[in-house]
C-alpha cells in the first residue's frame, strides 16, 4: 500500500500512462476492421434502445455486432401499439435490406457514419417488417422497462426521462435547439451535479449505516450501467468512489491525478470515447474547473456560481465553434440563472415526483417555466455570433493562452486571448473565399455562391409531405437542420440575396424559415404572377422590411454580373423559371 501510494504521488507516473495510452490510441484506430454486410435479408437480435418519431421506428439491436434498424410504421395503430407490445431487451426478426451509412453530403455538417463508426455501429438496415421472437430476461433491461413503464403516467415524463435515464428522445426539437442555442444543454445531461445529488439522497436514507459509502457507490455503479454508461455519468461516479478511495486510504492523491487516473481508464475501455461531445465537453470543463478550483472558491454562492459559470463558458469556446460554429455570450447570464433553478429545484423535485407521482404538477409547471424561459431569452439573439468552423491551430492556441492568464494572471494573455478570438471572428473578411457550393436538399435544389464579401444563395430547397397523413408527418426543416448551419460554418453572417427560381415548394419551400431566422438583405423572384406560397413569402418580407423584386434582368455582384436570360411570362411556374448565366 506504501508503495502503490508513492507511485501515485509521481508526476512521471501519469506521464508515462498518458503516452501508453496515446501509443494503445494509435494503433487501435490503425487497426483495420473490415466491414461485412449481413447474407440474406433478415436478422435477429435484441433491443437495446429505440426512437419513435412520427412514422418512423430507430431500432438499435445487439445481433452479435450492434446494427441500426429503420422501420416506417404502415398504420397509426401500428405505431400506438409498439410500446406495448416489444420492450427492451426483446428478441426481435428483422426483415429488410443491409446497408452502409454514408458520410455527409453537405461540408462541415453532421456525419452519420463516423458517429455511428464511433458508438462501434458499421451496418445499418431499411427494415420492412418486424416481429418478436422472445421476451426480456435480463435485469438491467427489466428495471429500464419497468421505470419507462412507471413514467408514462406522468405529464412531465419526457424530464423525468432525460434527468432519471438521460434519454432526451421526449424533450421538443425546438426545445432542445433553444437550450444548445443559450449554451444551458449541459443541465440537461446526466452530469456530476445529478450524480452528486443522488448520492446525496441515498447518503442520507443509509447515514446511521457503517456502509452508506459501499451502498452508495454499488447503487452509482449499477446507475452507469443504467444509463447506457454515459460519458458524463462515467466520469461522475468513478470520480466519486475513485475520492472517497482516497479519502478512506488516507492516499493523499491530488484531485487532478484522479481525474486523469478516471481519463484514462475510460479511454481505455472505449478509445472511440474521445470523439464523443459529452464526453469532450465534460472533461474539458471538469479539467480546468478541477485545475483551477482555488480561483472560483468564494464565500457567496452567486460569486462562486458566476466564476464557474465564466471558467465553463471560456473552457468550452474551441469545442462550441467546432462543432456549432457560433458563440453565444448571452449563456455566462443565463447559466447563473438555469444552473441553481435546475440544481436546487428542478431536478430535486424531478426525484421526489420520480417517487411520489403527486408533485408531477409541481414539475410540470417548473419544467413550462423552464422552456418558456429558454425560449424568451433564445428570440434575444443580440449576444449571438457566428465564427465559423476552427481549426487546429486555433483550438491549441486558444487553451495555450488560456492556461497562461489562469495560471499566471497577466493581463497580457487575455489581451491575446481577446485577439485571437477577433481575428477568428474576422477571419473571412481578411481572407475571403470564392466558392460555389451545390447543396443537398434532397428534392429542389439550392446552390450558394460566395464571391469577395458578397453571397448569394439560387433557392432552398423544400421537401413536400404529400399524401401523408398528421401522425406521420414530423417537422424537418432544411433551414435549421442544413442551410444555416452550413452558412454559420463558412463564416456567413448574411445573404446578400435570396434568388428563387420559381415559386414551386421544393425550390422555395424554405424560404419564409430561412427568411425568419437569417439575416437577409435582399429576395428576388421569376417573372410572372406570385402564387400562394410566393404571397406567404412577401408578407414575411414586408414585416420585416426586406426589398423584393422581381423578373429583373441583370444583378451586380462587385465587378462581376449575373443575367437573368428568362423575361418573358408564360402561363406555367416552371416555365417562368429564372435562367441565370
Amino acid at each position: 500500500m506504501i508503495r502503490l501510494k508513492k507511485i501515485l504521488h509521481y508526476n512521471s507516473f501519469y506521464i508515462i500512462l498518458l503516452v501508453l495510452l496515446l501509443i494503445y490510441c494509435l494503433f487501435y484506430f490503425q487497426k483495420e476492421n473490415k466491414v461485412i454486410i449481413p447474407n440474406g435479408n433478415s436478422i435477429v437480435g435484441t433491443i437495446n434502445n429505440y426512437k419513435v418519431d412520427a412514422s418512423l421506428l430507430t431500432l438499435e439491436v445487439n445481433a452479435n455486432k450492434t446494427i441500426i434498424a429503420y422501420y416506417y410504421f404502415k398504420t397509426k395503430e401500428e405505431k400506438e401499439s409498439f410500446t406495448e407490445i416489444y420492450k427492451l431487451g426483446d428478441k426481435v426478426k428483422l426483415v429488410g435490406n443491409f446497408s452502409l451509412p454514408e458520410n455527409n453530403t453537405i461540408p462541415n455538417l453532421f456525419n452519420y457514419k463516423k458517429y455511428l463508426k464511433y458508438k462501434h455501429i458499421n451496418i445499418i438496415m431499411q427494415a420492412s417488417s418486424i416481429n418478436k421472437v422472445g421476451s426480456n430476461k435480463k435485469l438491467l433491461y427489466n428495471i429500464k422497462n419497468k421505470i419507462y413503464k412507471h413514467l408514462e403516467k406522468y405529464k412531465s415524463k419526457a424530464y423525468l426521462k432525460a434527468f432519471i435515464l438521460g434519454n432526451k428522445n421526449d424533450i421538443s426539437k425546438d426545445t432542445v435547439t433553444s437550450y444548445q442555442e443559450n449554451g444551458i444543454s449541459h443541465l440537461l445531461a446526466i452530469s456530476g451535479m445529478h450524480v452528486s445529488i443522488l448520492s446525496l439522497f441515498i447518503l442520507l436514507i443509509f447515514k446511521n449505516n457503517k456502509y452508506k459509502l459501499g451502498i452508495t457507490s454499488t447503487f452509482l455503479i449499477f446507475y452507469m450501467f443504467l444509463t447506457g454508461l454515459l460519458p458524463s455519468v462515467c466520469r461522475s461516479v468513478l470520480l466519486f468512489i475513485m475520492l472517497h478511495i482516497n479519502k478512506k486510504l488516507k492516499l493523499d492523491i491530488q484531485t487532478l491525478k484522479i481525474f486523469l487516473l478516471v481519463a484514462i481508464i475510460v479511454i481505455f475501455i472505449n478509445p472511440f470515447i474521445i470523439y464523443d461531445l459529452g464526453f469532450i465537453y465534460s472533461y474539458t470543463i471538469t479539467f480546468f474547473l478541477i485545475l483551477f478550483k482555488d480561483k472560483i472558491n468564494s464565500d457567496s454562492y452567486l460569486k462562486s456560481i458566476f466564476k464557474i459559470s465564466l471558467l465553463s463558458f471560456f473552457a468550452s469556446i474551441p469545442i462550441t465553434l467546432y462543432y456549432f460554429y457560433e458563440i453565444n455570450f448571452l449563456s455566462i447570464i443565463l447559466n447563473i440563472i438555469f444552473v441553481p433553478f435546475i440544481s436546487i429545484i428542478v431536478f430535486p423535485v424531478a426525484i421526489i415526483t420520480f417517487l411520489i407521482p403527486l408533485f408531477d404538477n409541481i414539475l410540470f409547471i417548473l419544467i413550462s417555466i423552464l422552456e418558456n424561459l429558454s425560449a424568451f431569452f433564445n428570440s434575444v439573439n443580440i449576444l449571438r455570433f457566428p465564427f465559423g468552423k476552427v481549426n487546429l491551430i486555433f483550438i491549441i492556441s486558444y487553451y495555450l493562452f488560456l492556461l497562461l492568464f489562469l495560471y499566471f494572471d497577466k493581463k497580457r494573455y487575455l489581451l491575446f486571448l481577446i485577439g485571437l478570438l477577433l481575428f477568428q471572428y474576422n477571419y473571412n473578411f481578411l481572407f475571403p473565399k470564392e466558392y460555389i457550393i451545390f447543396i443537398d436538399v434532397d428534392q429542389g435544389d439550392s446552390i450558394l455562391i460566395n464571391y469577395n464579401h458578397k453571397t448569394v444563395l439560387i433557392d432552398t430547397g423544400g421537401k413536400l409531405s404529400l399524401n401523408k397523413e398528421e401522425w406521420e408527418k414530423k417537422p424537418n426543416s432544411i433551414a435549421s437542420k442544413s442551410l444555416i448551419p452550413l452558412f454559420k460554418s463558412l463564416g456567413i453572417r448574411k445573404l446578400n440575396y435570396l434568388i428563387t427560381t420559381h415559386g414551386d415548394f421544393d425550390h422555395m419551400g424554405e424560404a419564409i424559415n430561412l427568411v425568419n431566422n437569417f439575416k437577409i438583405e435582399k429576395v428576388i423572384f421569376n417573372c410572372g404572377e406570385f402564387n400562394d406560397l410566393e404571397k406567404e413569402l412577401i408578407k414575411v418580407l414586408d414585416k420585416k422590411k426586406i426589398p423584393y423584386y422581381s423578373c429583373i434582368k441583370e444583378l451586380n455582384i462587385d465587378k462581376n454580373k449575373l443575367y437573368f436570360l428568362q423575361t418573358k411570362e408564360y402561363d406555367n411556374e416552371n416555365d417562368n423559371s429564372n435562367v441565370i448565366y
